[in-house]
């Protein structure tokens, strides 16, 4: 892989010793840096290969003064780059982010999860972005709470002909282990969506999935 052959060729030239992954290469980069350094390339990880700066700072807890030197320092380190607009940073390579996310543990990642959906709502940022870090914030988030605020952003999302978005959050509902009604539910609502974004066929397997739990069951209502 490019990324892991650049970046080990650079640990060789600093006499480090090579990982064995990307996600251990990245990881091990970060563990580098001063701490300030790795919670804004962590609240950053979570929020995307690209992200708002005050979000971050916001996420990270660090203020702005210090949450931009701490970019500064992980630009300097090759591991951020700036963009066009002043307010927003990214990432050098977008398997960074996905990296450093896979390194954290439950825990760590729970709180920094509800970390950037409070940065988020504050910032105003879409209920869709809100709802899927809440999602990542359970058990620090209630599941039901977290489930309730994503099925209806995604039904927002579906009045406002954004199915794709919409259809994106509800798959993430159905990874964080529903009951079974609450399930059937969701994938009648996905199927629904992909119906409305015009793609009958393949939402099929979603109805036919809801139904065939609906049938098991007993739920007629839910099954016609």
């Amino acid at each position: 892989h490019c990324l892991f052959l650049t970046e080990s060729l650079r640990d060789l030239q600093h006499g480090a010793e090579t990982s064995r992954s990307v996600t251990e290469l990245v990881s091990a980069r970060v563990e580098r840096q001063p701490e300030p350094v790795r919670r804004i390339i962590q609240a950053g990880a979570l929020l995307g290969p690209e992200f708002a700066f005050s979000v971050a700072a916001d996420a990270a807890d660090l203020a702005p003064v210090d949450a931009l030197a701490s970019i500064a320092d992980a630009i300097d380190a090759d591991l951020m780059h700036e963009t066009t607009t002043p307010e927003r940073f990214r990432f050098t390579h977008q398997l960074e982010p996905e990296a450093n996310v896979a390194a954290m543990g439950r825990q760590e990642r729970a709180l920094a999860h509800a970390r950037c959906a409070e940065a988020l709502d504050t910032a105003g940022a879409a209920a869709t972005e809100v709802a899927r870090h809440r999602l990542g914030a359970v058990p620090l988030v209630s599941l039901d709470r977290a489930v309730a605020e994503a099925r209806s952003a995604a039904a927002s999302e579906v009045e406002a002909a954004q199915f794709d978005r919409a259809i994106r959050l509800l798959a993430r509902v159905l990874e964080v282990g529903l009951q079974t009604r609450a399930r059937a539910e969701v994938l009648l609502a996905i199927g629904q969506a992909t119906v409305d974004r015009g793609n009958c066929g393949e939402g099929v397997k979603f109805f036919e999935e809801a139904a065939d739990l609906a049938r098991r069951n007993g739920w007629p209502d839910l099954f016609a």
